[in-house]
């Protein structure tokens, strides 16, 4: 049984889908399912609605915290209701000089919960 409790630190927050899809993930609330599919290249996470609609992608240290676990793209395979949306996290970054705002954006944070034999 595996219990990731996620943060913004294990989540790609300046990724493009993220950027790109802030309507869609507006919309999700905690609970909501989610998946985590294995990327393009093959060696990292990336994150999407129920109809698999891309919305982010986790970190470095996020992929490295679930292959600790022997959680490694291409070699598992998430099931429905095992990613949920944890929370969605606004994500703003000011300029320390000038203080203006450079980035402003939604992230979803996804919660894991694996119980299996």
């Amino acid at each position: 049984m595996y219990y990731f409790d996620l943060t913004p630190a294990d989540v790609n927050l300046g990724h493009i889908t993220t950027r790109n899809q802030q309507d869609k993930i507006k919309i999700l609330r905690e609970g909501t399912p989610l998946q985590l599919k294995t990327n393009q290249w093959g060696d990292g996470w990336k994150i999407c609605t129920e109809r698999h609609e891309q919305v982010g992608c986790l970190s470095r240290k996020g992929k490295e915290l679930l292959s600790n676990k022997k959680i490694v793209p291409n070699q598992f395979q998430f099931k429905f209701g095992e990613v949920t949306v944890r929370y969605i996290y606004h994500h703003i970054k000011i300029d320390d000089v000038t203080g203006d705002i450079l980035e402003d954006w939604f992230v979803v944070i996804p919660k894991i919960r694996v119980c299996r034999e």
